[in-house]
């Protein structure tokens, strides 16, 4: 699984790169049975809400990957990235393993 990150209105260090990286990598796991070539593309989105905005959810996460038959995606806002990159992360697992359920049912 390759990961797409893209980021607006936030720099994208390189530390917060790879805490990206780490956490939804994690998830090729659930997605390794349905690609051959590593052809599936994780696509992640880190951004902040508002340029002005200063307390409250401040920063957007959103993960999404195409699967055979539906697109998979997750999203959240927090007060910290790396908060929402775990919320999207937790989201998108709990999601993978439903469609994996919804698969394994329809065999």
């Amino acid at each position: 699984m390759k990961i797409q990150i893209v980021s607006k209105k936030i720099e994208m260090t390189e530390p917060l790169k790879e805490y990206v990286e780490l956490k939804i990598g994690s998830l090729g796991k659930f997605v390794s049975r349905y690609e051959e070539d590593g052809e599936l593309t994780m696509h992640v989105e880190v951004a902040r809400t508002t340029a002005g905005q200063h307390k409250g959810e401040v920063f957007y996460a959103e993960a999404s990957i195409q699967l055979p038959g539906k697109l998979v995606r997750a999203e959240d806002t927090q007060a910290d990235a790396r908060v929402a990159i775990d919320s999207v992360k937790k989201i998108m697992k709990q999601e993978l393993v439903k469609y994996k359920e919804k698969m394994a049912s329809r065999s």
